[in-house]
């Protein structure tokens, strides 16, 4: 799951939170340190968010498959969605999940599919 899900799912609920929440259920879920970092940055930043929310939010993050960051470049049209790249590729993931366009439009990098939310849920089955 990319920034843009963990964000929406956190704030908003709706798709992304469906997303979050079915993928918890179905998948394994990949963050590395700079995603938990910029997923933090942003909600702290957006929201001001009192300090016990922002670390419980890190904490919980923590919690998942954490995938250390390789510095290897991969072929992406905005260099700042390389870190989600390089944490997919090196944990082995199938899939990107993203609202992202510029990530989107690539449909794979390496060998991992880049989908949107919807295409997401439409995949799993319960």
């Amino acid at each position: 799951m990319d920034t843009n899900v963990w964000y929406s799912a956190v704030l908003y609920g709706g798709r992304a939170e469906e997303a979050l929440r079915r993928g918890l259920k179905h998948c394994d879920l990949v963050v590395s340190p700079y995603l938990i970092d910029e997923i933090v940055e942003l909600i702290k930043l957006d929201t001001r968010a009192p300090y016990r929310f922002v670390k419980s939010l890190r904490d919980v993050l923590g919690r998942f498959i954490l995938v250390e960051d390789s510095g290897e470049e991969f072929e992406v049209r905005d260099p700042k969605d390389q870190p989600i790249a390089r944490a997919a590729i090196n944990a082995g993931c199938l899939l990107i999940v993203t609202g992202d366009e510029d990530l989107l439009t690539l449909e794979f990098v390496e060998e991992v599919a880049i989908v949107n939310i919807n295409d997401f849920l439409a995949g799993l089955t319960d």
